[in-house]
């Protein structure tokens, strides 16, 4: 097998261009790492084992810096973030303005007497507060987790971010 002098730090900029991931999906996985000056295992068997190649890559890589995942994403997506936080922001100053007068309205509807409120704009119900029970799931589940477990489905949910302003 031919090996190739490469500079040390032409080596490790190729890696850096690539998440750890992505680079064990790249098609540099086709070649050797003795070919890029890393330590093959001592099972080497120059490319005539798929699996052992990829075992031997995943060992000759192990002191290799690779690109943080969480950095590409921070670039790929700056101006994403940064329009969200703006609009986050908004809407939270939004929100508080509209809940200060959703109680203003609550507080003026209790001291008039008024049930129902109606214009060519909006309609305003008043609900009254009530009482009511909730089932506490948690302690059920600690006190009784065989039973819980036999009521128990699995549930489907969507991907979804969470997202907050600091």
């Amino acid at each position: 097998m031919e090996i190739k002098v490469i500079d040390a730090s032409k080596v490790q900029n190729v890696f850096s261009n690539f998440t750890k991931e992505e680079f064990l999906e790249s098609e540099y996985m086709d070649e050797c790492p003795i070919e890029y000056e890393l330590p093959v295992l001592p099972i080497c068997q120059e490319g005539a084992d798929e699996e052992e190649c990829k075992k031997c890559w995943v060992n000759a890589i192990k002191n290799v810096e690779f690109k943080n995942p969480v950095e590409l994403f921070k670039e790929a997506n700056i101006t994403v973030l940064d329009e969200l936080r703006i609009v986050e922001e908004q809407y939270n100053m939004l929100k508080n303005g509209r809940d200060k007068l959703k109680e203003d309205l609550l507080q003026q509807m209790e001291f008039y007497g008024i049930d129902k409120f109606e214009n060519d704009n909006m309609s305003i119900t008043y609900v009254k507060g009530s009482t009511g029970t909730k089932f506490n799931s948690s302690k059920f589940k600690k006190e009784y987790p065989d039973i819980y477990q036999e009521y128990c489905e699995p549930t489907v949910r969507s991907a979804s971010i969470r997202f907050k302003v600091k």
